[in-house]
């Protein structure tokens, strides 16, 4: 983590120097993740709350959502159901408005965890089954669309080899009518 981190803040440095603010709150958000990785809440929070000031001062829906789970997350950890549960909210607000599969089963999964430490379980279970049924959704239809593209490539394969096979009979006939007008010719001399 140490390598990364020092990175990232060279990183930082730089997006800072040249006003790059989009790059300075995915530098933040990262920092934050290194830091709740290590456990060390107080500076994870703090960075997560830097990534969130700058992406909502840029309207970035998408990133904002990633922070508020970020802080969910962190909060959860803490076992500050109160703080975490005020996170999960605002995340749900812009779940809801935001087209974005990333974002709805970060939220499940978040929200599901948070029902499971507050011990209600049967609402946990609730946002777990929508994580795992939008998860396994995707997944199925990653499946379907490489399956449609196995099935293309061999459909076209075989209008290859037909074209092939045509091309050969076509080349034999016309071979064959080669060889019947030499014939014809050749009978037409003789007699």
């Amino acid at each position: 983590f140490d390598k990364a981190e020092q990175a990232i803040k060279k990183a930082l440095e730089i997006n800072t120097r040249i006003s790059e603010v989009q790059a300075m709150a995915h530098n933040f958000n990262n920092l934050g993740l290194i830091h709740f990785n290590k456990k060390d809440h107080k500076s994870a929070i703090e960075y997560f709350k830097k990534a969130l000031k700058l992406n909502r001062d840029l309207f970035n829906n998408y990133e904002v959502a990633q922070n508020l789970n970020n802080l969910s997350m962190i909060y959860l950890d803490l076992k500050n159901y109160k703080l975490a549960y005020s996170y999960i909210k605002e995340l749900e607000e812009i779940t809801n408005s935001i087209n974005s599969v990333q974002v709805k089963l970060d939220y499940y999964n978040t929200k599901s965890k948070y029902f499971s430490d507050i011990k209600e379980f049967r609402q946990a279970l609730i946002y777990k089954e929508k994580f795992v049924y939008m998860k396994d959704s995707i997944f199925s239809l990653g499946r379907i669309k490489q399956f449609n593209q196995l099935k293309t490539l061999a459909n076209a394969e075989k209008e290859i080899q037909k074209l092939d096979f045509l091309e050969k009979i076509n080349a034999l006939q016309d071979e064959k009518i080669e060889n019947q007008n030499y014939i014809q010719f050749a009978s037409g001399i003789v007699f």
